[in-house]
């Protein structure tokens, strides 16, 4: 298949687009609950709180629909749990959906050129850095990612800065965020993606 304007990435959701991990989200809810002395839910229940990442499913499964509990300690204990059993129970049932192996294979054969990637919506603690880049990220539930070719954010700046050691972003770029002028920003993002890619 010829394609008039190929793309240069594709990003594919993974929770219910690639793999079905609905089993193992929702098992890992009721054991949450029923660590906190809550009664279980119905999966069917619990399938329609997933969509919106860990912290907001938990709140949802704990009967705060709105996320805007009071009691962060208990969230926070609760979603503690909840990442440490997922963590543990993520592959009891989860399997990839039917074609999408042959799919990708298909995709790849015919067009090796257009680069692949993953976009999840796990809570990330920490870029990974190896000789002055970064090559991945590690998530709250402890699982790390890789990239082959860059890392790709949407996280606040102001929060992403504090995921990797202070000397790797450089006080020009430090000052920038701290002043968070959209045009001196822009241009020391511009300088510092540049070097950090292309060296």
């Amino acid at each position: 298949m010829s394609l008039a304007f190929p793309p240069r990435l594709i990003v594919f959701d993974l929770d219910g687009t690639l793999i079905d991990s609905r089993v193992d989200l929702c098992n890992s809810v009721n054991a949450t609950l029923a660590h906190l002395g809550k009664p279980t839910l119905p999966e069917a229940v619990i399938s329609g709180y997933i969509g919106d990442g860990a912290s907001m499913l938990v709140r949802r499964a704990i009967g705060d629909p709105e996320g805007d509990s009071t009691d962060e300690q208990y969230v926070t204990k609760a979603l503690t749990f909840f990442l440490n059993y997922y963590r543990i129970h993520k592959l009891d049932y989860t399997y990839v959906y039917p074609g999408v192996l042959e799919s990708l294979e298909a995709i790849r054969a015919a067009h090796p050129e257009i680069l692949m990637a993953v976009l999840t919506n796990k809570p990330v603690t920490e870029l990974i850095v190896e000789s002055g880049r970064c090559t991945g990220v590690r998530c709250a539930d402890g699982d790390t990612f890789r990239a082959e070719k860059a890392v790709v954010s949407t996280i606040h700046i102001k929060h992403l800065v504090d995921m990797a050691p202070t000397a790797l972003w450089g006080q020009e770029f430090l000052e920038g965020v701290d002043r968070f002028t959209i045009s001196r920003l822009t241009a020391t993002c511009s300088t510092f993606l540049k070097e950090t890619l292309h060296g």
